[in-house]
């Protein structure tokens, strides 16, 4: 069955939107912290520091042949809504710390998220 020119704009968009999300690195993450004046990060309820941020490794490929380089990358989650956005937009996600000690989640949207480290790569690429 051929693909719809609907069904292909929306896979098209969620490749756009996983590139995105797989250019964010657990490095990346804390560094976007740091910067927005997070230093150290600890549970609001505990007190307890040491954090988890879920995170996903993949192999890279070109074409169908394995490089054998991996990238790992902070996986988003994806939040339920009232369908008023876009099917593909980065409101529908964010990024979990989740606490090692209570198991409490503090959750970032992806889009402030995002945006700084797209702005942080412009600034890179200017130099």
């Amino acid at each position: 069955m051929e693909e719809s020119e609907i069904d292909k704009r929306e896979r098209e968009l969620m490749e756009i939107l996983w590139k995105k999300f797989k250019a964010l690195s657990p490095e990346l993450f804390a560094r976007f912290l740091s910067q927005k004046g997070v230093p150290i990060v600890s549970c609001p309820i505990c007190n307890h520091i040491d954090m988890a941020v879920p995170q996903v490794s993949e192999q890279v490929y070109e074409g169908n042949k394995a490089t054998g380089k991996w990238i790992t990358y902070v996986n988003p989650s994806k939040v339920s809504s009232f369908g008023f956005e876009p099917l593909h937009s980065l409101l529908h996600y964010n990024y979990r710390l989740i606490c090692k000690n209570c198991g409490y989640e503090n959750r970032f949207s992806a889009y402030p998220v995002l945006t700084w480290l797209e702005n942080n790569d412009k600034e890179n690429n200017a130099e």
